[in-house]
């Protein structure tokens, strides 16, 4: 990492361009580091705090790896309302749980939202009392709205390291290589803490935070994700905590939710097709992100249908990045989904293996942009100096990531067939 300089780096080169010591004495030492993270987090959400005309889905900070999630196939059967009551029982138990479905009883015009279920139960509730007369109904539960989490972690040669101290000298946790859930990551790390140092640890995953915990039942421990000599391939980024050393605990809770997502940045991709004659192969095997009013007016859940969606909205997203959506249609049977995005990234962290992920040609625009708050705070003339190098900055990226969006080849532009709908005439050689 020679070539990019660490947060700490950053933090200094603020301080010598301000005008400031480097050597921990000046005043301004913390708030480097605040507006350091408040123009790294602005432009990984999309770069508008230096310009109000850009929102740029950056190549270099979208996630790895989709979120994969299935939309699920409808559910029906018999289900016994009674009038003003939001108690329901279903005629059979579902072996899912319906909990959130929209649930559409035969010959009734009234949309209902399962409040809560369990899998295998045949009691239900719903969002309200029900209004029409108590009887037994033909049902349809629907599946729109879905959580955007994905529960497969892979642990790789890249971040299968635990730093860890028991008050003495550091241990070392390797991971095992591979695919895991939540569950079975706790269960890994844990197995091989315990088999690294002298006391038993437990490991756990929060299903409603999406957060892991490291607790261990013995005397304080530290987790050393900074100054660990496996710092740069530590487990602390998948898991969720910060590039820093955890002490003087015995429990250390991550601070980022699994899964959590700053920005969609690209239509869902599935892989079948929606039945609509006039899409396009652009449109084609994609669900395309709008607004949520605009969902609700152009598809009310009341008309909503059964077929492959290809609109889906937002309807909620927590502080820590978890997020919802809504789909305009529902499906009959499971299709897999793909859902590209800006995962929350972790905070610059004053140390030496802290770096931002912007590349390295462009990390002055963070000290640019830091600078110009710091000399805003001392009142200097200088601050304006520093919006526009933060500013010619911030365009230079743009043009960059577009650039590397546009690199195509000497085919760039060229109207080119398909070879499928390609015929050859054999005899000249020739294609029509």
């Amino acid at each position: 990492m020679s070539f990019q300089k660490s947060s700490r780096d950053l933090k200094n080169d603020v301080l010598t361009r301000c005008g400031e010591l480097t050597d921990g004495t000046s005043t301004f030492e913390e708030s480097v580091m605040l507006y350091l993270n408040k123009v790294y987090q602005n432009l990984l959400s999309g770069g508008n705090l230096f310009d109000p005309d850009t929102n740029e889905s950056w190549i270099w900070a979208q996630a790895k790896r989709p979120i994969l999630f299935s939309l699920m196939p409808t559910v029906t059967g018999t289900a016994t309302m009674t009038e003003d009551s939001t108690a329901g029982t279903f005629g059979s138990a579902p072996s899912i749980s319906l909990e959130g479905r929209i649930l559409m009883l035969a010959n009734q015009a009234d949309v209902y939202k399962i409040a809560t279920h369990t899998a295998g139960a045949t009691a239900f509730t719903i969002d309200q009392p029900y209004i029409l007369s108590s009887g037994s109904y033909n049902y349809t539960a629907a599946k729109l709205d879905y959580d955007m989490y994905d529960d497969t972690i892979i642990i790789t040669n890249k971040n299968n390291k635990i730093d860890f101290s028991e008050g003495g000298a550091q241990l070392t946790a390797t991971l095992a290589n591979g695919s895991y859930t939540p569950t079975t990551l706790c269960t890994e790390i844990d197995s091989k803490m315990t088999a690294a140092g002298a006391q038993a640890y437990t490991v756990t995953f929060n299903s409603i935070t999406r957060k892991f915990t490291i607790a261990q039942g013995g005397a304080t421990f530290s987790l050393l994700f900074a100054s660990g000599t496996n710092a740069y391939i530590s487990a602390s980024g998948v898991l969720g905590y910060n590039i820093e050393d955890q002490t003087g605990a015995l429990t250390y809770s991550s601070q980022y939710a699994l899964s959590a997502v700053m920005r969609i940045t690209k239509p869902i991709g599935i892989y079948r097709n929606g039945g609509y004659y006039a899409t396009n192969a652009k449109d084609a095997n994609k669900i395309f992100l709008i607004d949520d009013n605009t969902l609700m007016r152009e598809f009310p859940i009341s008309r909503m249908n059964l077929m492959v969606p290809n609109r889906f909205c937002i309807i909620e997203q927590n502080p820590d990045g978890l997020t919802s959506v809504r789909m305009n249609s529902y499906v009959d049977e499971e299709i897999r989904c793909e859902l590209g995005y800006i995962p929350v990234h972790r905070k610059l962290v004053d140390n030496a293996n802290s770096f931002p992920i912007v590349p390295s040609p462009f990390s002055d625009f963070l000290v640019y942009g830091a600078a110009h708050f710091i000399m805003l705070d001392k009142s200097d003339t200088k601050a304006d100096v520093f919006r526009q190098l933060a500013q010619a900055d911030l365009k230079a990226m743009v043009v960059d990531n577009r650039k590397g969006m546009s690199l195509s080849g000497q085919d760039f532009g060229r109207l080119i067939p398909r070879p499928n709908q390609v015929r050859r005439n054999t005899n000249s050689g020739d294609c029509y």
